[in-house]
């Protein structure tokens, strides 16, 4: 009977703590959410506002940047990631956050934003795809992986690869047609092979930009738009004599008109400054 009490109570405690803990938990990811909401709205007025609200935008930032940090640490335990992802799409956090990222990331420090990009990453890797997909945070990411910061080319490149791992967002040929006109394809592969060598961390990013070129080169959308590239390649070169000599035509008769309108302009100024000179 001893044995069966003390037993008891121990489970008894554990529950007591894991309650206390759930309670924390869901308590702070209300007041990040506020804060986030409050600071994505006040940052959109200003940034509606121009030059007149980019003084008062240091201080929002200063304000919610230990929040985004305090949600980065929540949403990388693993004991809790899951619940914080459930509580991160109940609240609806993710589309404040993103937006708040997306008008400032070039005044953020790289610590605050290095942050923000975690909680997308780890959000992606807990199963919260559906949280950061309706958003601009693919845009952002394919703007932020040409930072120099090696933080935020870490993130940036880990959020990359679990992003492009989603069937769904491997199958979208518009997003991927944006990251090849974004330069991102190029701008991974150099880091990729730039963070070969080197300390542990150094290799890590590089293995992060590695997975994600991986996961963009292995995806249907991109396999469809190289077949495109290689069909719009071969009719260049195999389209046939007389649709050439048409084109060349075309494009000879759009000169000459272009430079007879050039000529006639010089023309009416000359005779326009003689006028006046009269």
């Amino acid at each position: 009977a001893a044995r069966v009490q003390t037993a008891w109570r121990g489970y008894a405690a554990r529950r007591f703590i894991l309650r206390l803990r759930a309670n924390y938990v869901d308590s702070s990811l209300e007041a990040i959410a506020a804060a986030l909401r409050a600071a994505a709205e006040e940052s959109t007025a200003l940034a509606q506002r121009g030059q007149a609200g980019r003084h008062r935008l240091p201080p929002l930032l200063d304000r919610v940047g230990p929040r985004v940090i305090d949600l980065g640490h929540l949403v990388a335990g693993a004991a809790w990631a899951e619940r914080v992802v459930d509580g991160m799409r109940r609240l609806g956090m993710v589309a404040p956050l993103v937006r708040l990222m997306d008008l400032h990331a070039h005044h953020m420090d790289p610590v605050v934003l290095c942050a923000g990009l975690s909680v997308v990453t780890n959000a992606v890797n807990y199963g919260g795809e559906d949280l950061v997909l309706p958003t601009r945070c693919f845009e952002l990411l394919l703007r932020v992986v040409r930072s120099e910061d090696e933080g935020v080319q870490f993130y940036a490149a880990a959020a990359l690869q679990n992003l492009l791992a989603d069937p769904m967002m491997a199958r979208d040929e518009r997003r991927m047609q944006a990251l090849r006109d974004a330069g991102a394809e190029r701008r991974l592969a150099d880091i990729a092979r730039s963070h070969r060598s080197g300390n542990e961390s150094s290799e890590i990013v590089g293995r992060f930009a590695a997975g994600a070129l991986y996961n963009v080169r292995t995806s249907p959308a991109y396999e469809v738009l190289a077949r495109v590239g290689q069909i719009q390649r071969c009719w260049r070169r195999l389209r046939p004599a007389h649709v050439r000599r048409r084109q060349k035509q075309m494009r000879t008769a759009a000169a000459r008109e272009r430079r007879a309108l050039i000529a006639r302009f010089r023309q009416e100024s000359a005779q326009e400054r003689e006028r006046r000179r009269r």
